[in-house]
C-alpha cells in the first residue's frame, strides 16, 4: 500500500519539477527513446565486434539480440 502512496508522490514531484503533465510526458517519452537507442547501438556494436573476430560479412544475430531489438524498436513505435 506505501509503494503506491510513494509512486503516487514522485510522480506529482516529477509533474510539479517539469511544469506540466504535457511536458512530463514529453521528456519521459524522450528518456525511454534515448535509453532505448543507446541499448540498438551496443547490439549492434556487439555484433559489428563479434562478426570482425569471426572475419564474417553477414551478421547473423543470436536469438536473444534478436528478441532484445526487436522490443526496442516496438518501443520506438509505441512511444511515436
Amino acid at each position: 500500500m506505501y509503494g503506491y502512496l510513494i509512486i503516487q508522490r514522485l510522480l506529482q514531484l516529477l509533474m510539479y519539477i517539469c511544469g506540466s503533465k504535457e511536458k512530463y510526458r514529453q521528456l519521459r517519452d524522450l528518456h525511454t527513446l534515448e535509453t532505448h537507442v543507446s541499448e540498438v547501438h551496443k547490439l549492434c556494436d556487439k555484433v559489428i565486434k563479434q562478426e570482425r573476430i569471426q572475419g564474417s560479412t553477414l551478421a547473423v544475430l543470436p536469438y536473444d539480440v534478436l528478441v532484445s531489438l526487436v522490443r526496442s524498436l516496438t518501443l520506438f513505435i509505441n512511444v511515436g
